[in-house]
């Protein structure tokens, strides 16, 4: 027998042959990447664990966000029963309604409801809601102080005003049996006391007032019809 040509390979390697008889290099084991399984795979890979960070921040700061405007809800009324009055039949400004809801039947828009939504219009028309008439401004209040109130009903739009001690007047608003009516104020203005409060009373001499708020500051205050 001839004996076996040396070759110098060893078992276990693995080589491809060529026609010129040059030998290829091993293959070259998979990468470890390669080699991770499922998640573990996915974390290597370059940008997921920068996209993993973003949303988690994301989430968390929508968590806060609404945390905030809960908190802002009850701070400033929400369904707070301190600053909730209830107005009887005897606030109601019977006159003004009537007036209101004969011009809308004719589709015509009374000067006074020019802010209102579609909504609060339709339920001033089909008497689902009364309007009446306050004064929003204290007689005590001293002169300088301008407030900005945002009057809204069910979330709808009903009336914005500026109120000023200098300009007195009645605020016509809407009041429902359904619904509260909320009172917005925003402080432009404080005055030369550096305080103003605001208050909405009732025919039956019940008040509802804010405390001393300075300029900048926001309140709330809400009534409903009994």
């Amino acid at each position: 027998m001839r004996p076996e040509a040396k070759t110098g390979k060893k078992e276990g390697d693995s080589y491809r042959g060529t026609r010129s008889g040059r030998a290829y290099i091993p293959l070259e084991k998979e990468s470890e990447a390669q080699q991770l399984p499922g998640k573990e795979k996915a974390a290597a890979v370059p940008g997921k664990n920068g996209k993993a960070i973003f949303w988690v921040i994301v989430v968390v700061a929508a968590g806060l966000a609404v945390g905030a405007t809960y908190w802002s809800w009850h701070q400033f009324g929400g369904n707070n029963s301190t600053n909730l009055l209830g107005l009887t039949a005897a606030d109601v400004d019977q006159q003004l309604t009537q007036s209101a809801r004969t011009s809308l039947l004719r589709g015509q828009l009374p000067t006074y409801l020019s802010s209102a939504s579609t909504e609060v219009l339709n339920k001033i028309k089909n008497g689902e809601m009364d309007l009446a008439a306050k004064n929003l401004v204290d007689s005590s209040q001293s002169s300088g102080a301008m407030v900005h109130v945002y009057i809204s009903i069910n979330g709808q739009a009903a009336t914005n005003e500026v109120l000023t001690a200098e300009h007195s007047k009645a605020t016509i608003f809407p009041i429902s049996r359904n619904s509260a009516t909320r009172f917005h104020y925003v402080i432009d203005s404080a005055g030369p006391s550096g305080t103003v409060r605001l208050s909405v009373p009732s025919t039956s001499g019940a008040v509802i007032s804010t405390g001393p708020l300075v300029s900048g500051a926001q309140a709330d205050l809400q009534v409903i019809e009994r």
